[in-house]
């Protein structure tokens, strides 16, 4: 199987000349650490979630808004249904009011009707009276005038019986005229107070149909107000859904510049450093939360370990960035495959990046070098034998681009040296190592 090395020295000798000839494109060395920059990177696959929850959020706010007004009119709706219906009822109770009344008028002519039909038995029993008295008086006057026998007194006190009875008649005779007019005077008080208990009683049945219609109406401006309500809900719940969501997209963009602000300058450096090279690689920016943050502050995480860590995040993007081109290809498996080798890349390099422990301090640094060297050899020989992701082009191009900022010069060549001695071919190092070779003796030559 061939191979390709290029030692400290040739790879110093790359010039920048001959990555742009690789490249065909203007390299601008990249300031490692700026933290701005370093939270920019981290932060810039929040844009367009962000950017599109708000819109959503936007969105959600105005129908939110659109379903309050249609509440809102509903229940105005509704409560002028209320209004009318307590109109109904109040017509209705004073129905029923003057119906009761009207039945007390009429129960109290009847009783008058009846006292009356009483007076008037009682007159008919006294004329009744009068009438035997004045007969039998007549009959004891007319008896002493034919027999001749009663004295002159007698007779003034017959005369005096028959005409007292006669008055006694009269008297009950005119008694019987005023209770017979009484009495058809009460028989029409109950007639009237049967019309009107009459009309009290339709008044009461008007009133409870009205009551009805208005219960009606009612029930029907409710059940729209319980629709708009529970789409006033729905919408309330995907706005403060969509709320959460730009809240907590924005608390990560902030606790991203948080935690940046509490890295140490070695240790920003090499997350810049990381990700700038992703770039280069056309990855594009990893996906790295606060959590790996955290994890390298509360770590204390050296260069080394960071520089695993960050080989977790491109090697898994460069597997999948193979997977996707194997999907859009039809070939599921060999996708499938792909994406498997690149999550045993990110748990090795993940297990290589707390193996390699931290740094001891300024006087340990070349320990420490030593043992990025030896990390970065066995990391690089099992991402070849995996997928063969890490070719000598890249290598090249990362150390080159590393040797751009004066800072990093020295760690990127050493980095891109260790990384390309060890590194085993592959068909795609192969297909590289042409154009890599090809390169380097261009900018030898220039």
């Amino acid at each position: 199987m061939p191979s390709f090395h290029l030692g400290a020295k040739a790879l110093a000798a790359l010039s920048l000349a001959a990555v742009l000839a690789i490249h065909g494109s203007v390299a601008v060395a990249a300031d490692f650490s700026d933290r701005d920059q370093l939270i920019e990177t981290l932060t810039h696959d929040e844009e367009a979630p962000l950017a599109e929850a708000q819109e959503e959020l936007a969105l959600a706010e105005t129908e939110l808004q659109s379903a309050l007004v249609d509440l809102a009119a509903s229940e105005s709706v509704r409560d002028e249904a209320i209004a009318s219906l307590d109109v109904a009822e109040l017509t209705f109770s004073d129905a029923a009011t003057a119906a009761g009344e009207a039945e007390m008028a009429r129960d109290a002519a009847q009783a008058a009707l009846m006292d009356l039909q009483r007076e008037i038995a009682a007159a008919q029993m006294l004329l009744t009276d009068v009438e035997a008295q004045f007969v039998s008086a007549a009959g004891a006057l007319a008896a002493a005038i034919e027999g001749g026998t009663a004295t002159p007194e007698e007779m003034e006190t017959l005369e005096a019986a028959v005409e007292a009875a006669d008055g006694a008649v009269a008297l009950a005779k005119g008694g019987m005229v005023d209770a017979e007019a009484a009495l058809v005077d009460a028989q029409a008080a109950i007639e009237g107070a049967e019309t009107a208990v009459g009309e009290a009683e339709q008044a009461v049945v008007d009133a409870k149909a009205e009551v009805q219609v208005a219960e009606g109406v009612l029930g029907d401006a409710q059940g729209k107000v319980d629709e708009r309500q529970e789409i006033h809900d729905g919408k309330k719940a995907i706005r403060d859904a969509d709320q959460e969501l730009v809240d907590a997209i924005v608390e990560e963009i902030d606790t991203t510049g948080e935690l940046v602000g509490r890295l140490g300058n070695k240790q920003a450096f090499a997350i810049n450093r990381a990700l700038h090279s992703s770039g280069v690689r056309g990855l594009g920016p990893l996906d790295i939360d606060t959590d790996e943050l955290i994890t390298i502050l509360e770590g204390d995480y050296t260069s080394p370990q960071i520089q695993q860590l960050m080989k977790s995040y491109v090697h898994e993007a460069q597997f999948s960035t193979l997977a996707d081109k194997m999907e859009a290809k039809g070939m599921d498996d060999k996708a499938a495959s792909f994406r498997a080798k690149g999550e045993r890349q990110r748990d090795h390099f993940r297990d290589m990046s707390e193996r390699v422990g931290k740094s001891t301090g300024e006087a340990s640094q070349g320990a420490a070098r030593q043992a990025a060297h030896a990390s970065a050899k066995e990391a690089a020989r099992d991402a070849a034998k995996s997928a063969a992701q890490e070719s000598a082009a890249e290598a090249v191009l990362e150390a080159a681009q590393d040797a751009a900022s004066s800072a990093a010069a020295e760690a990127g060549r050493e980095a891109a040296s260790e990384v390309v001695d060890d590194l085993p071919g592959s068909e795609i190092a192969d297909e590289r190592r042409g154009g890599a070779r090809g390169a380097a003796k261009s900018g030898k030559g220039n």
